[in-house]
């Protein structure tokens, strides 16, 4: 038995009062292996034709993701999508990683950011947002998250057979990886 520290600053880890028996952690090889496999599934999808030799997917243009003319302020992100944003760096490599192979000549990270794009127009159009409006944007940019969010879930059910219940986190840090990666929401304006 550990006694307990009532002093935070000196609390550099779990503190246990009593032992109950063995306690389980998620390995974070198995975080790995999820995402992964929700990747996989996803470039499943024939929602885009990717040609891995147009280079116009990727805006090189600079923005800043914080600050007052950052990407988050914006498209006016709040609520638990700004949390997400903030909590995506601890999965950069692992999706980074995990698209870094090319089959067949095409770009495993152009297809899934496209995919990202098809969603997220997909998403306007069913809020009927106009195209290039962001005051509109600005107003739904939540709902918007959310309904591409939907798409990921929706395709995952219909197209993986082992029918796993998959952690929504890992489907949040994928929409951050698109909106990071500007694919979905806007790019300020400088």
């Amino acid at each position: 038995m550990c006694d307990l520290i009532n002093n935070i600053e000196q609390n550099t880890g779990a503190v246990l009062r009593d032992n109950l028996g063995v306690m389980n952690f998620p390995a974070p090889v198995e975080r790995e292996s999820q995402l992964r496999k929700i990747i996989d599934i996803m470039l499943l999808s024939d929602i885009v034709d990717v040609d891995s030799n147009d280079l116009s997917i990727y805006d090189t243009k600079e923005y800043d993701i914080d600050g007052e003319y950052g990407k988050i302020q914006y498209n006016n992100l709040k609520d638990e999508w700004l949390e997400i944003i903030y909590d995506y760096p601890s999965f950069d490599y692992i999706i980074n990683d995990a698209l870094s192979d090319d089959q067949n000549g095409v770009s495993q990270k152009g297809k899934f950011l496209m995919q990202l794009k098809a969603y997220y127009r997909a998403a306007k159009k069913e809020l009927k947002l106009p195209f290039k409006c962001q005051e509109s944007i600005k107003e739904k940019s939540s709902e918007i998250l959310d309904t591409v969010k939907k798409y990921h879930m929706d395709f995952l059910k219909k197209n993986d057979e082992s029918n796993e219940h998959y952690d929504e986190n890992y489907i949040n840090m994928l929409i951050a990886f698109g909106f990071i990666e500007c694919k979905i929401l806007e790019k300020p304006i400088n």
